[in-house]
């Protein structure tokens, strides 16, 4: 985990995304006219912004996720904020966690999926068992209603301490106030 400074973190969201439009602007310049090469410009776009769409996101999502939970009463002004922007941790590390005094206040895990059908489905199950392991309260951050409805019904079903929050606004405005 390392120390989140968010404004500093959105900055470089913000210059990464940009680099990533720019790129992927490059690569759409020309519009095949054979099915081969269409396919190979697709597979190029794959390799090129896959990745980087999905971490972006995870990121930027984070940093909202830790101004939602900095906005909660009783949340000390002067907690630190660590994250795990670009890798999945063990329940020793979450995506976002806030301590105190050396006392672990909250752990937040986040998904940027939109639908919870398939590998998304059953990924959410494995990291809400994973999140319900982690200390101090427990939350999981989602974007879409689809995603809030399952979750909710998981941490339900299986009895788990976790609050699911609901971003719909996730990509919306700055990150960090």
């Amino acid at each position: 985990m390392k120390r989140l400074l968010p404004e500093e973190e959105e900055l470089r969201v913000l210059a990464q995304t940009r680099a990533l439009l720019e790129n992927l602007q490059r690569l759409t310049q020309h519009i095949p006219d054979e099915v081969g090469e269409a396919i190979l410009s697709l597979s190029t776009i794959r390799r090129e912004v896959y990745e980087h769409l999905n971490q972006l996101q995870h990121e930027h999502l984070i940093l909202k996720a830790r101004h939602y939970l900095q906005a909660l009463p009783g949340m000390p002004a002067d907690a630190t904020w660590e994250w795990n922007p670009r890798q999945t941790g063990d329940y020793r590390e979450p995506d976002l966690r806030a301590t105190h005094q050396g006392v672990v206040l909250v752990s937040a895990e986040v998904t940027t999926s939109e639908k919870p059908v398939g590998v998304i489905g059953s990924r959410m199950g494995t990291t809400l068992i994973k999140l319900n392991q982690m200390k101090g309260e427990l939350y999981y951050f989602v974007r879409t209603e689809a995603m809030k409805r399952r979750a909710d019904f998981k941490v339900k079903r299986d009895g788990l301490n976790i609050q699911v929050a609901y971003l719909p606004d996730w990509a919306r405005g700055k990150a960090v106030a």
